[in-house]
Protein backbone atom coordinates (compact mmCIF):
# COMPACT_ATOMS: atom_id res chain seq x y z
CA UNK A 1 0.00 0.00 0.00
CA UNK A 2 1.52 3.56 -1.00
CA UNK A 3 0.24 6.30 1.23
CA UNK A 4 0.64 10.28 1.12
CA UNK A 5 -1.09 11.71 3.77
CA UNK A 6 -4.60 10.50 3.75
CA UNK A 7 -4.28 9.08 0.43
CA UNK A 8 -3.96 5.56 -0.44
CA UNK A 9 -3.06 3.50 -3.15
CA UNK A 10 -3.48 -0.31 -2.88
CA UNK A 11 -1.34 -3.19 -4.93
CA UNK A 12 -1.78 -6.33 -5.43
CA UNK A 13 1.74 -8.64 -4.57
CA UNK A 14 3.35 -9.22 -7.65
CA UNK A 15 1.59 -6.26 -9.71
CA UNK A 16 3.97 -3.90 -11.72
CA UNK A 17 2.65 -0.93 -12.05
CA UNK A 18 4.20 3.25 -12.16
CA UNK A 19 3.10 5.96 -9.61
CA UNK A 20 3.75 9.55 -10.42
CA UNK A 21 2.93 12.51 -8.10
CA UNK A 22 2.26 16.63 -8.89
CA UNK A 23 3.46 18.83 -6.16
CA UNK A 24 2.39 22.37 -6.47
CA UNK A 25 5.33 23.75 -4.14
CA UNK A 26 8.87 23.60 -3.34
CA UNK A 27 9.18 21.00 -0.38
CA UNK A 28 10.84 17.21 0.69
CA UNK A 29 9.25 14.50 1.77
CA UNK A 30 9.17 10.58 1.98
CA UNK A 31 7.33 8.21 -0.14
CA UNK A 32 6.71 4.84 1.91
CA UNK A 33 6.06 1.72 1.11
CA UNK A 34 3.73 -0.36 3.34
CA UNK A 35 2.73 -3.78 3.30
CA UNK A 36 -0.73 -5.25 4.59
CA UNK A 37 1.01 -6.22 8.34
CA UNK A 38 1.88 -1.82 7.84
CA UNK A 39 5.31 -2.43 8.19
CA UNK A 40 7.64 -0.07 5.99
CA UNK A 41 9.13 -2.00 3.03
CA UNK A 42 10.93 0.77 1.08
CA UNK A 43 10.90 4.48 1.63
CA UNK A 44 12.43 6.73 -1.04
CA UNK A 45 12.91 10.41 0.06
CA UNK A 46 12.29 13.51 -2.23
CA UNK A 47 12.95 16.97 -2.98
CA UNK A 48 10.68 19.41 -5.04
CA UNK A 49 12.89 22.32 -6.25
CA UNK A 50 11.73 26.34 -7.04
CA UNK A 51 10.37 25.68 -11.12
CA UNK A 52 13.16 27.33 -12.70
CA UNK A 53 11.63 29.74 -15.24
CA UNK A 54 13.68 31.49 -18.63
CA UNK A 55 12.56 32.94 -21.00
CA UNK A 56 13.76 32.71 -25.30
CA UNK A 57 14.10 34.50 -28.20
CA UNK A 58 14.98 33.95 -32.01
CA UNK A 59 14.95 36.10 -34.47
CA UNK A 60 16.42 36.31 -38.09
CA UNK A 61 16.62 39.44 -40.84
CA UNK A 62 17.06 39.53 -44.62
CA UNK A 63 18.09 42.35 -46.29
CA UNK A 64 17.05 43.52 -49.60
CA UNK A 65 21.24 43.18 -50.46
CA UNK A 66 21.42 39.95 -49.05
CA UNK A 67 22.79 39.78 -45.73
CA UNK A 68 21.33 37.05 -43.65
CA UNK A 69 21.29 37.17 -39.55
CA UNK A 70 19.78 35.07 -36.81
CA UNK A 71 19.62 35.12 -33.22
CA UNK A 72 18.66 33.11 -30.17
CA UNK A 73 18.78 33.82 -26.25
CA UNK A 74 18.04 32.38 -23.09
CA UNK A 75 17.69 34.38 -20.00
CA UNK A 76 16.79 32.35 -16.65
CA UNK A 77 14.93 33.90 -13.41
CA UNK A 78 18.29 33.71 -11.73
CA UNK A 79 19.67 36.68 -13.69
CA UNK A 80 21.86 34.22 -16.26
CA UNK A 81 21.99 34.16 -20.39
CA UNK A 82 23.40 33.52 -23.30
CA UNK A 83 23.04 34.76 -26.44
CA UNK A 84 24.37 33.56 -30.11
CA UNK A 85 23.95 35.47 -33.00
CA UNK A 86 24.86 34.70 -36.75
CA UNK A 87 25.22 36.84 -39.78
CA UNK A 88 26.03 35.74 -43.57
CA UNK A 89 26.85 39.33 -45.87
CA UNK A 90 26.18 39.50 -49.39
CA UNK A 91 29.88 38.00 -50.42
CA UNK A 92 29.13 34.90 -48.48
CA UNK A 93 31.17 35.96 -45.57
CA UNK A 94 29.84 34.61 -42.19
CA UNK A 95 30.27 35.82 -38.60
CA UNK A 96 29.17 35.13 -35.50
CA UNK A 97 29.33 36.07 -31.41
CA UNK A 98 28.50 34.75 -28.26
CA UNK A 99 27.78 36.43 -25.13
CA UNK A 100 26.94 34.85 -21.52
Amino acid sequence: MITAGESRLQIRAGSRIGVSFTAFSPHSGTVEFVNTDGEIIEAVDYVVTKKRTYRQNVSASVSHEGDVSARYGIRFDDGYSFNVNVSRDDAGDVSGSYLW
